[in-house]
């Protein structure tokens, strides 16, 4: 499992390229976009589409406990149909709601120059 806030609390070893040599390091942070189109159908139902792009390291160290690796930058897009509703007298202008989606997601790990 790849978590920056979990890592950091476990304290296992992150191991970054310096002058040619691995240095122990840590990863706080991890990002993504996610955009959105929603089509409101109903009052309470609609349909859409979300696109997604996430940006995280992977440290080869933690499943591999007794070989020291560089960690590897990750890329992984995703687009996910989704379905949206909403229950009881709610509307989804305003709402606690509910969404189901399946994505279709391509990872791959970004080359170094």
């Amino acid at each position: 499992m790849n978590s920056p806030v979990l890592d950091f609390i476990k304290n296992d070893p992150y191991y970054r390229e310096r002058n040619g040599d691995l240095v122990t390091s840590n990863n706080y942070v991890d990002f993504g976009i996610r955009l959105s189109y929603l089509r409101k159908l109903t009052q309470k139902f609609a349909v859409g589409f979300e696109y997604g792009v996430d940006f995280s390291n992977v440290s080869l160290s933690n499943s591999i406990k007794w070989r020291k690796s560089e960690a590897v930058s990750i890329n992984t897009h995703s687009l996910m149909p989704k379905i949206f509703w909403t229950s009881g007298i709610a509307k989804l202008s305003v709402t606690i709601s509910g969404q189901f989606g399946i994505a279709i997601t391509s990872t791959y790990v970004q080359k170094k120059e």
